[in-house]
This record gives structure tokens, sequence and C-alpha cells, in this order.
């Protein structure tokens, strides 16, 4: 075409700079221009803009740096795939240093989620739908901090249309504070089979001294998941329970703990467990002797997980101050009860039926 020049390359003078640190445009690729010996500075409000679809890669790392008189780095993406934000060297697919704010959170979270700012305030309702992504971390470590800050946590469960068992491990205990309630409800229907039930909890290990009150260190066991404050609620329905630690010690309980998978601490405690499968080598329910609660079972089938292990109680109630009038009162109705597995008759309990 008539006015075009062929170049091998274009060198940009500048007046006092070494030859070699002029910027040079060449073209060493079919479609592709070249700068060497120079960085690019656009002017204020310059952008780049591509057509259609663009693409901006790196060799190695590449770096993104902001700032006015001297910029500082703010993005990282190393040649590896992981994200940095804030940081320089990151050592996951996404590391922030600072604060994020989301409107939903979804997924899998290293931790007990106790940094995640974007949950409603202590003293609202927290909902959670845990799946496949959540099994790897323990049930309790999730729940945890969650269940403090938090007066309502509902947990249930996506199954994305599976119709295998949701499986989760639950070993380090979490307490629920006074007026707090936990609700942990699976796909149901009422009065379930054991194979209907599509939400599998496995507790296969006594739970860490390390993770327990410094009064109850010692040579016992001390097997509870959960401990129900004044007035807080422990609420399960649909679930499948697999307690099989079969932890032989002698049990360590205190003047606020039954020494059961699930403890009322305080007066005016609740733990409801309905429409599941229990199965346990542990008591369900402990009443300490400084404590006065609700138990309530319904449609729930209770087994020892093995059939020649110790004989357990449904619920445990320790004599104490609390129990010196009326005593407490039980239900067994809709409550099927495997051999070696009974309502503990000492001190006073009534029997509905």
């Amino acid at each position: 075409m008539a006015g075009d020049e062929i170049f091998d390359g274009i060198r940009l003078r500048r007046d006092g700079v070494d030859f070699t640190k002029w910027p040079k445009l060449s073209c060493t690729e079919a479609n592709q221009l070249d700068l060497d010996a120079s960085d690019l500075s656009l002017d204020a409000s310059r952008k780049i803009l591509f057509q259609g679809s663009g693409q901006i890669s790196a060799a190695g790392d590449l770096r993104v740096f902001a700032g006015s008189s001297t910029p500082t780095e703010k993005l990282s993406i190393l040649a590896n795939g992981n994200v940095g934000i804030g940081t320089s060297d990151p050592t996951t697919k996404l590391e922030v240093s600072g604060i994020i704010k989301a409107d939903t959170f979804q997924g899998k979270f290293s931790g007990d989620g106790s940094a995640l700012t974007n949950l409603p305030a202590k003293g609202s309702q927290l909902e959670i739908s845990l799946d496949q992504s959540h099994i790897a971390i323990d049930l309790g470590q999730q729940l945890k901090s969650l269940v403090a800050k938090h007066q309502v946590v509902n947990v249930s469960f996506n199954l994305g249309g599976a119709t295998e068992t949701l499986t989760f491990t639950w070993n380090h205990p979490l307490i629920i504070p006074e007026n707090h309630t936990l609700r942990i409800v699976g796909p149901h229907s009422n009065a379930p089979t054991e194979g209907s039930l599509q939400v599998q909890i496995n507790m296969t290990q006594t739970p860490a001294l390390s993770d327990l009150p410094s009064d109850d260190l010692g040579n016992r066991r001390i097997p509870r998941r959960v401990v129900v404050e004044k007035n807080a609620t422990l609420f399960i329905a649909g679930i499948k329970l697999f307690e099989s630690a079969n932890n032989l010690k002698a049990v360590a309980r205190n003047a606020c703990t039954g020494g059961a998978l699930f403890d009322i601490a305080d007066d005016f405690g609740t733990v409801v467990i309905t429409q599941s499968h229990l199965r346990s080598t542990e008591d369900i329910v402990g009443f300490g002797s400084q404590a006065y609660g609700r138990v309530k079972f319904g449609h729930t089938w209770v087994k020892k997980f093995f059939p020649d292990s110790r004989s357990i109680q449904i619920v445990k109630v320790y004599t104490g101050w609390c129990f010196g009038g009326a005593g407490g009162i039980v239900s067994r109705s809709y409550t099927n009860l495997d051999d070696g597995v009974s309502f503990h008759d000492d001190p006073r309990i009534t029997y509905l039926d």
C-alpha cells in the first residue's frame, strides 16, 4: 500500500539517556507488538480497551500496584494460581489480608467461621445450609463460635438432589449459651426408618481434654458434645446419630454436667430429639445436680451401638437440690428403646405412656 514503511523495529530517542535504554517497538511474533526496555505509562483516566474478549497474561507472577506518588502492591496472582489481596505471597487459592464484606458466602471455609463479618449480629437468627463441601470439617468446630454469637442458629442440609447419605463427624464439643437455640434439622418424614434418613452424624472419638473446661481434666472420659445452659435449647430432627467411641474410662462429671452426649447444665435448659435414629455407647441426655430442665423425644429410636456394650440411659439424672420437690417428668411416648437402654429412675422420674 502506498505510503507504508517497513521497519524491523522503532526506537524512541530520549536525549541524555543511554541508547540501550531507549524504548523499542518491534514485532517478534505474528499479531504481537513488543515493547522492550520500557514500562508503559498512560495519562490519567486513560484505559486499555478490548473490543471483544481480552486476555492479560504473564509468564510468571502478575502483580497490580495502586497509589498516587508511591504505588504499593494491592493484588497478586501467582504463577501457581494463588491470588492474594493485601498480601504478596498468598498460600491458598484466595488469601485476603483485611476485612471481607459480601452479601452471601457459599462453600467451605477454613477455621470455625468466627471472622466472617457478613453474618447477622449477635442476637439475631442465622440460617446455615450445609452440603457436601462442609463434611471435611468437624461439625462442632463449624458451629461452636456461631452458636456463641447468634441467639438462634438453624442448620439445614442441601443434598443437591442426591440419594446417598450426607455424613458428618462431630467430635468437638460446643456450648449453647443462656437463651440461645441450636436447631439441626435433616430432611425427614413422619416416623422415618433409619434407612430413609439422609443426614448422618458420626461421633467416633471422646472429645479431647484440651477442648473441655479445666475442672473436667483427669483420667476420665467426658463424652459430651453439647452443654445446654440456662433457658437454652438444642433441637435435633431427621438425623442418624451414631456414637461409637466406646470409651471404657470412668465418666467425669461435676455439679453442672451429667456426663452424657448432651448435658443440661442449668435451669430450664431443653433438649428435643425427634424423627431421628440414635445408636450410642454413651447416655444421651444428662442433668447435673444443679440443673432442671426439659427433655422431649418424639418418634425417636435409640439403640446401643454395640449389642454387647454397657447399658445406656436415654436420660440420666443425678440427685441434687433441684429434685427435692416434684422431681422431673420425662415422656417415653413415641420413643422406641432397644435392649439395655432405659430411663434412669433415680431420683423421681415419671413415665408418661
